[in-house]
């Protein structure tokens, strides 16, 4: 089961980004996850972005997102996916 899968059963209400960035505290764990969402956006085709570049899509997305969170979490996003 991957990571978006596993987020989506156990937190169904949530969005998985949203899940992603709360969870998730090794780089290791943090750019498995990234891997996983740009296949997912490419999958999906849920903008016109993910559809002609999912990779551009989910930094957007994740950077988006990380506005919201505090410096501890940006940095550790950001350390472990320096294309943010």
């Amino acid at each position: 089961m991957s990571l978006i899968e596993k987020f989506q059963d156990t937190y169904p209400k949530r969005g998985v980004l949203f899940v992603a960035i709360e969870k998730l505290t090794e780089p290791k764990q943090i750019r498995n996850f990234y891997q996983e969402y740009v296949a997912y956006l490419k999958q999906h085709k849920l903008s016109y972005l993910s559809k002609s570049d999912p990779k551009e899509a989910a930094i957007r997305n994740i950077v988006y997102i990380l506005q919201h969170y505090d410096t501890a979490t940006h940095s550790r996003w950001l350390e472990a996916l320096p294309e943010l």
